[in-house]
């Protein structure tokens, strides 16, 4: 316990390549998903600035996934094997994929 009554918390560095690895796989589909979520938005062209962060952070990862899960399957026993199973690096992804669609509204909603 320090002075202030917190407790030091121990960043391993299993934890920094965790982290770096989901970050891999998530720059690796956010551009298949950009791509799906532009097409998918074209079909509402009159609110087209606002379907595109929904679709980034709902239809997009979706379709996304389905396509690594059909196309690119050994590439989840890489993540396996460094110890992340394909339950968490999906979840990962869709929480920065809802992160990210946030993020995108928002400041949309200021332009």
């Amino acid at each position: 316990m320090t002075e202030f009554g917190h407790k030091l918390t121990y960043i391993s560095p299993n934890m920094i390549v965790r982290g770096k690895l989901y970050w891999e796989f998530y720059k690796s589909t956010i551009g298949l998903n950009a791509v799906f979520s532009i097409t998918v938005s074209l079909f509402a062209m009159d609110v087209f600035v606002w379907a595109f962060p929904i679709s980034i952070a709902t239809v997009g990862p979706l379709l996304t996934l389905f396509y690594k899960e059909t196309t690119h399957q050994h590439e989840f026993y890489f993540y396996y094997n460094k110890g992340i199973s394909k339950t968490q690096l999906i979840s990962t992804y869709l929480l920065l994929c809802a992160i990210t669609g946030s993020v995108i509204f928002i400041l949309l909603s200021y332009v």
